[in-house]
């Protein structure tokens, strides 16, 4: 009887460990190397037919240049009306601070393309060590807008659309108010950081966020484990609705901090409005 029992709990014991290896070998060596296509079918009369590209969240290491053009290859497939860019292009952090060079990745970059623009705001890491002004400079007089706390008007067809660029909110960047002066409806807004979605206009159609990575890191019946502070956890990922105004919050394609994802799977985000 004592054989059997030990027997038991030596499978459940053996069980355990061979589970807990399997979940790190994906966590840290497959999903973090994945790369989906989130398909959006979004309703809205006035934006009926358009199709918007949305990346964010880069984190491109010093040995990810094959990553890097795997994402512009991925994304000029869809061959988008427009291509949002929703920054943090570097790697920054305390645990991970190998980071491709940013004029690299910015020359990578202008290898995206759109049939009516590609437009992007800068993240909290890109703000460190002037990696910004190394975005700005590489972008300037290039197919690639760089919107800071701005707002544009793109022709599509015989329609007007309003894109509007707002600032990084956590690195203290945003300015709503500046970035929506002079703007007209239809808009649709993108940013880094979600925070700011209760501060965007209602006639705003759509707008995309990041920076959450979606957890990064998401546990069965839990949810996320990491979760901005800042956030309180409000805005993770997927889409919300709110007073009338819907904003998608992405998954991102890279990680920060660790290489690790559980269960938030690297996306480019495709919206297609009908």
């Amino acid at each position: 009887m004592v054989k059997k029992i030990l027997f038991y709990i030596f499978i459940v014991i053996a069980f355990v460990a061979i589970t807990a290896w399997l979940v790190i070998g994906w966590s840290f060596l497959v999903e973090p190397n994945l790369l989906t296509v989130n398909n959006l079918r979004i309703e809205d009369k006035e934006l009926k037919g358009l199709k918007i590209v949305f990346v964010t969240d880069f984190h491109i290491c010093a040995d990810g240049k094959e990553r890097l053009q795997k994402i512009i290859d991925k994304i000029n497939v869809q061959q988008a009306d427009i291509v949002l860019l929703g920054g943090d292009y570097i790697v920054n952090d305390i645990f991970d601070n190998h980071t491709m060079a940013a004029k690299d990745i910015a020359e990578n970059i202008l290898k995206i393309k759109a049939k009516y623009g590609v437009f992007a705001v800068l993240g909290n890491h890109d703000y460190s060590f002037g990696a910004h002004k190394t975005f700005a400079k590489a972008f300037k007089d290039t197919h690639v807008k760089l919107m800071d706390n701005q707002n544009c008007l793109v022709n599509i067809d015989e329609k007007q659309l309003c894109i509007v660029g707002i600032s990084d909110f956590s690195a203290g960047k945003n300015n709503v108010e500046k970035a929506f002066e002079g703007a007209t409806k239809p808009a649709v807004a993108f940013t880094h950081s979600p925070d700011i979605f209760s501060s965007i206009p209602s006639y705003v159609n759509y707008t995309f966020a990041g920076h959450t990575h979606g957890g990064q890191v998401c546990l069965p019946l839990w949810g996320p484990l990491a979760r901005p502070r800042h956030l309180l956890g409000k805005y993770v990922m997927g889409c919300y609705e709110e007073n009338n105004k819907r904003m998608f919050v992405s998954k991102g394609v890279g990680t920060s901090h660790l290489n690790v994802r559980f269960f938030a799977v690297p996306e480019i985000v495709v919206a297609e409005f009908y």
